[in-house]
């Protein structure tokens, strides 16, 4: 294993997710990318396209790609390279498509899934990448 990929949602189930990916990284001497990425409800009509502000776009990938960095300061010791990465789209979707692009190993996530349903349905970004991925996937579940 080379390279792990976490996306994350910047929760507590995220971030045990990337711990757990540092982790690993260090013991199979990985690099690791941390991906968020979003997506920005749009109202449609038909024939027409409404266009995403620049300003929007531009202001939410500056604070995620803060953030990710702000999540990724306390594993700046470890000696695991750690890769930061803002995406727009489906977040299933673009987690899939830049497992591909970086040729990721795994995929390390974190899941909200809480009670009897819980462990069922793991939660619809989550579930959709294990269901969708050709690799390996690997679901940290949230230690609330």
């Amino acid at each position: 294993m080379k390279h792990i990929l976490v996306a994350t949602d910047f929760s507590a189930p995220s971030r045990a997710a990337l711990e757990y990916a540092v982790d690993l990284a260090k013991a199979f001497r990985a690099h690791v990318t941390l991906l968020h990425a979003y997506e920005i409800p749009a109202y449609s009509y038909p024939d027409v396209a409404v266009p995403v502000p620049p300003d929007m776009d531009r202001a939410i990938t500056k604070a995620a790609t803060r953030s990710l960095h702000d999540a990724c300061e306390p594993f700046a010791k470890s000696g695991v390279e750690i890769e930061v990465l803002v995406t727009r789209g489906k977040p299933w979707i673009e987690i899939e498509r830049v497992a591909d692009e970086k040729q990721a190993d795994m995929i390390v996530l974190g899941t909200h899934a809480r009670g009897p349903l819980g462990r069922v349905f793991l939660g619809s970004v989550a579930e959709k990448v294990v269901r969708v991925s050709r690799r390996a996937v690997l679901v940290v579940p949230s230690s609330e």
